[in-house]
């Protein structure tokens, strides 16, 4: 898979610590902003982080893999999937807290893609003929959830042909709709074979520099 281009990750080590700057460009309507998050993390959790995401990449029956900070807290979670034609299904979602591997279990789903989301969450996709939806999952209390206020809905009557957009409960046009579409960020790109270990120990090797 190849490298996604829309995110830039820099990492430095300092006084024992690591500082990991994020830069996520992102937009909702109209609006295109970029998002820097600026994270010490101590430089030992970091490496043990890894080492047990790599535990259970040489052990796991999943396809693929993908490393993304859903809750924004410097700490990326591990994400594995199946599907061999694009993001598909349930994910299984892992996280490193307070010293020790969290399952945080395969809740988050996606029909078609996921998307980079400015704060503490990961937008998903769903839908079918004639409809589509994308809504926003996020950690909270070692869990994963769904929020219900971040919806975006689409829908066509093909006995009125009518088109119907949506956005957070309210009725919006098909530019607004078209807009925000645009500016989804998939992090599809990101996510590499189980047994490619090379995108795992390239991260690893900018944290020990």
């Amino acid at each position: 898979m190849t490298e996604n281009k829309t995110q830039c990750c820099s990492f430095n080590r300092k006084d024992g610590l690591l500082e990991m700057k994020k830069i996520f460009k992102c937009g909702l309507l109209a609006t295109a902003f970029t998002l820097l998050i600026n994270v010490e993390v101590p430089y030992a959790q970091a490496m043990d982080e890894y080492e047990e995401y790599r535990k259970i990449l040489s052990s796991t029956d999943y396809l693929y893999y993908t490393l993304y900070d859903i809750d924004k807290d410097g700490s990326p979670e591990l994400l594995l999937c199946n599907s061999e034609f694009g993001i598909q299904g349930s994910i299984q979602v892992y996280t490193y807290k307070n010293n020790g591997l969290i399952d945080l279990g395969s809740e988050l789903y996606t029909k078609y893609s996921l998307h980079a989301y400015e704060g503490n969450g990961i937008i998903c996709d769903t839908g079918g003929t004639g409809v589509y939806g994308a809504y926003r999952q996020y950690i909270d209390q070692d869990m994963i959830k769904t929020d219900d206020s971040w919806i975006l809905d689409y829908s066509y009557d093909p006995f009125e042909k009518v088109k119907s957009y949506y956005f957070q409960g309210s009725e919006i046009s098909e530019e607004e709709y078209n807009q925000i579409k645009a500016q989804m960020i998939k992090l599809d790109d990101t996510f590499h074979e189980v047994t490619d270990l090379i995108f795992l120990q390239d991260v690893e090797m900018k944290f020990k520099q």
